[in-house]
């Protein structure tokens, strides 16, 4: 009886070591696998690292380009006062795009070609500008000098895509690899835990420390992945967010367009987009997600604490915050996030955001919400603010560019982009145009007695009237000084 009792011991210990081996084995193997997974995910956060370079560089070019724009367009210096920074940053923006791929060959030669169209571009810029500056920017002189500016822009917005493009293949290709090597590490520890367990229902009380050291590093590991994971797809949708508001050509496409994607990556939440009026003395609420808690539309800056003090701002509960006054009424609320919209300095609204099942969870779970989405929520009100600002700027460069600042009546300008096309309009619709030219008897008679501020008046009641009385349908256009011409569509001479 002595040796079946031996050879059960020795059986057991048997056991034992090949159980204490295949999950030293496995743990060894397991936190490798971790360690390549973990490289995959920092590949991964790198090529998303060098989108972003990347992307900020064209950003910073359009700006730039932008504000030369509009200081060309319209004189005012102060839409060029801070573009020495902008330039500068431009470059630091390609110092970094081009450090973070330093390790890509292919790119590397891209970025070398990029460098010289930035400075020649920016070398353009600063001609432009001079010129402006010293009046000397006639027809002959500009026109070449737009078309050659428009074609390097057009290389460097080629050659930036083209890089943006290699670097959307390499994040596929590490993606790849980064769910390749989770699959493999998910079925090998899936495997390792059968065999294991196996193994440990002759020896539990010598493995119980190691197998739930095991599950622990497996779960661990499925949290950091699934981190991971949801991270990235985030930053996907972030990005086709950002080139989607670069696209839209009206605030109501762009308000739109940061509905649809709010809805996307922050599923859990509710809110409303309030928008900064002209005299920038109250807020108005402009669009809506997942139907919020809201009672006031309308409200004054110094109404909201995120605007107030210029950054982020979370309330919780009112034990622990202060509630905005424009939430003072909403009782019902537990929590909720103001998050000022500001570009270039300037506030053009805020993003209030609320917990939309926040009765369901206690303060630590709001608080760790908010936490793990604090920089997404960032993020996608700069974007936002961006795209906002880039609208307002080009409504009033076109305004400006079309417009006689002292009547608002339309200018040459206008005149000469239009007619033309309406005259083959009218040809090819056997139509008739009424083109009427009339200046303002003695009106130099009033600027000399009564000063330029009367003849200015004079002016902007004189296209009043001209105003009122058109049709909605005719033009009424200042030819330049005292003369205005006015034109009729769809009449003839004698009803003129």
């Amino acid at each position: 009886m002595t040796k079946p009792r031996f050879s059960q011991r020795m059986l057991l210990n048997i056991i034992f070591a090949i159980a204490l081996i295949a999950i030293l084995t496995t743990n060894l193997y397991s936190y490798h696998q971790i360690d390549k997974v973990m490289e995959s995910n920092q590949w991964v956060k790198h090529t998303h690292q060098a989108m972003e370079s990347i992307n900020n560089i064209l950003l910073d070019v359009i700006e730039v380009e932008s504000v030369t724009l509009a200081y060309v367009i319209s004189g005012d210096t102060t839409f060029v006062a801070n573009i020495d920074e902008t330039i500068n940053k431009v470059f630091t923006d390609f110092s970094l795009a081009k450090k973070i791929t330093e390790h890509n060959a292919q790119q590397q030669i891209l970025i070398e070609k990029l460098e010289p169209l930035l400075k020649y571009r920016i070398l353009k810029i600063k001609e432009t500008m001079k010129l402006k500056q010293e009046n000397k920017l006639q027809y002959n002189i500009t026109l070449p000098l737009i078309h050659e500016s428009e074609n390097i822009s057009d290389r460097i917005k080629e050659m930036i895509n083209e890089i943006y493009k290699n670097e959307v293949t390499l994040l596929q290709q590490r993606e790849e690899t980064f769910l390749r090597d989770f699959n493999f590490t998910n079925t090998l520890s899936f495997t390792v835990d059968i065999v294991n367990l196996s193994l440990l229902l002759f020896s539990i009380l010598y493995f119980n420390k190691m197998f739930s050291s095991l599950i622990a590093s497996r779960e661990k590991l499925e949290r950091t992945l699934l981190q991971v994971k949801n991270q990235s797809k985030e930053m996907v949708i972030s990005n086709d967010m950002n080139n989607k508001l670069r696209s839209s050509g009206s605030m109501q496409e762009t308000v739109s367009m940061a509905l649809l994607y709010l809805k996307k990556i922050l599923p859990f939440s509710s809110g409303v987009i309030y928008l900064m009026n002209h005299s920038k003395n109250y807020l108005e609420a402009v669009a809506e997600w997942n139907e919020p808690n809201v009672t006031e539309h309308i409200f004054t800056p110094d109404q909201c604490w995120g605007l107030r003090q210029g950054k982020i701002y979370f309330y919780i509960n009112k034990d622990e915050s202060m509630p905005c006054k424009h939430s003072e009424g909403e009782s019902h609320i537990r929590s909720y996030v103001c998050m000022p919209l500001l570009a270039l300095n300037e506030v053009v609204g805020v993003l209030h955001l609320q917990i939309t099942n926040s009765h369901d969870m206690d303060q630590n779970e709001i608080i760790k919400l908010y936490e793990n989405n604090n920089l997404m929520i960032q993020n996608i009100a700069g974007q936002i603010s961006l795209s906002i600002s880039n609208i307002k700027l080009y409504e009033v460069l076109k305004q400006r560019s079309t417009r006689d600042l002292l009547t608002s009546l339309y200018n040459r300008s206008y005149l000469s982009d239009t007619f033309e096309r309406d005259v083959q309009r009218a040809k090819r619709n056997n139509t008739s145009i009424v083109v009427i030219m009339m200046d303002i008897d003695f009106f130099k008679n009033v600027n000399d007695t009564y000063g330029h501020e009367a003849g200015d008046a004079v002016l902007r009641e004189v296209s009043k009237l001209l105003t009122r009385e058109l049709r909605k349908s005719d033009i009424a256009c200042r030819y330049g000084g005292e003369e205005f011409l006015i034109i009729l569509y769809d009449t003839v001479f004698q009803d003129a």
